[in-house]
């Protein structure tokens, strides 16, 4: 691994970070009711994926019992049954069966 690429890898973490921070942002600035539509209406597994990751990665910023932490916990559950939805979804590589249905009976995906 050459110093080049290493700061290339160190530049598109702290571009990931950023974002992630961006995504905190914009939820918590949102109302409840709105933050729920938003994520309901979010189709891309990826994009849910990365809302999870930025809402993860804060909420593990705060102690247990903490106000802020009581404030992301709804956020990150609507995020979380919101990607459990998604992964349910036919089509995600493996033909007929939806993921979690592959994963338990152990099928290969298809390439």
């Amino acid at each position: 691994m050459t110093i080049e690429s290493g700061d290339e890898n160190a530049r598109k973490l702290v571009e990931t970070l950023k974002e992630y921070e961006e995504i905190v942002e914009r939820a918590l600035a949102m109302p409840k009711n709105e933050f729920l539509e938003y994520v309901a209406n979010i189709t891309n597994f990826h994009e849910i994926d990365r809302l999870r990751g930025a809402l993860s990665r804060e909420i593990d910023k705060y102690k247990t019992k903490s106000p802020e932490r009581a404030r992301i916990a709804p956020l990150m559950s609507a995020a979380d049954a919101r990607h459990k939805e998604l992964k349910r979804k036919p089509n995600m590589g493996f033909g007929d069966t939806d993921y979690l249905t592959a994963k338990k009976e152990g099928k290969p995906r298809k390439r």
